[in-house]
């Protein structure tokens, strides 16, 4: 990161694998973003070239909106085996 210059662009597969949590994250994006460093997801999830100014706003939901997607992954996966262990293991 220290050898990026205002206009450079930065491309990553996974946030979660480069910040240890969500404020680490959106602080980074935030100063990156300042300093005209443009961060893109592989994914194209997120572009703050193409946000502007709502890039920290909508980087400070993506983590919270993971962290949604995977408790959703986890109540349905104890649903599945609530129900496999009522019903001796036939869905």
């Amino acid at each position: 990161l220290g050898t990026l210059e205002g206009g450079d662009e930065i491309v990553f597969t996974k946030l979660d694998r480069r910040f240890s949590n969500q404020r680490q994250c959106v602080n980074t994006l935030h100063d990156l973003q300042g300093q005209g460093i443009h961060v893109r997801k592989a994914d194209g999830l997120i572009n703050t070239r193409a946000l502007g100014k709502f890039a920290p706003f909508v980087i400070g939901l993506l983590p919270r909106l993971g962290g949604i997607e995977k408790q959703m992954v986890l109540e349905r996966t104890q649903e599945s085996i609530n129900h496999r262990e009522e019903t001796g293991g036939n869905l």
